[in-house]
């Protein structure tokens, strides 16, 4: 089973950038690098500290970035939390994949959404 990568557009309220971005089954969570945050969209900062394991330890952060991300001619919104030193350019995780029933399929590198999901959340 392979990890599936796509060059996608990502846009933001500052702009919009074409970024490598990994569907990670393993990650409860959406991640954004911030240079690719600071390049689309406005930081936020939350009110509580965000704690979350990494491959190389605990991280913690206080920002967000909400984003569309641009699947299959659809522009899916979400908020994704800021890591200065995130080894990918932006992670999506199950979190988004559960919302916008997003199926994987590695072995073909293929991703489908189901298009019950663009009715009720796009109209």
């Amino acid at each position: 089973m392979g990890l599936i990568y796509k060059e996608l557009r990502i846009e933001g309220d500052q702009g919009a950038r074409d970024a490598r971005i990994l569907f990670d089954t393993g990650a409860s969570r959406c991640f954004i690098k911030r240079e690719i945050a600071e390049a689309i969209g406005t930081i936020n900062k939350t009110s509580i500290s965000l704690r979350f394991a990494t491959a190389t330890g605990i991280e913690e952060t206080d920002e967000i970035v909400f984003a569309h991300v641009w699947l299959n001619g659809h522009p899916l919104h979400w908020m994704f939390i800021v890591v200065p030193d995130l080894s990918e350019e932006v992670i999506l995780g199950v979190d988004f994949f559960q919302v916008w029933k997003i199926r994987l399929d590695p072995e073909q590198e293929n991703i489908t959404i189901d298009p019950n999901a663009l009715k009720l959340k796009l109209v």
